[in-house]
């Protein structure tokens, strides 16, 4: 995680950004909208599905987990992820204020 001077960005202006950079990815975006359709998907799947290594989908679940899109529990071999659809509320705050 990025570190940000106090003085010239609020926290909720971290937090949006940092909602945004973890779905500006084609390949987390796949992940959220499949996570959304399939309750219980592992890495092992979605790295099939995406045809992506392990490590890769690791690296998308980890920029997606510090935005608090999705949690992860391991199991033995795997991941089982679950979409957190209320990490979405600060990035809909956001654009909500901007078109009104």
């Amino acid at each position: 995680m990025r570190a940000f001077k106090p003085n010239n960005y609020t926290l909720e202006d971290f937090e949006v950004t940092v909602i945004g950079e973890a779905i500006c990815h084609p390949a987390r975006k796949r992940i959220i909208q499949l996570l959304k359709t399939n309750k219980n998907l592992t890495n092992t799947r979605l790295s099939k599905i995406l045809n992506l290594s392990k490590p890769a989908i690791t690296k998308h679940l980890l920029k997606l987990s510090d935005a608090n899109i999705v949690s992860y529990k391991y199991t033995i071999h795997e991941f089982k992820i679950r979409l957190n659809t209320n990490g979405f509320n600060k990035m809909e705050q956001f654009i909500i204020e901007m078109k009104s």
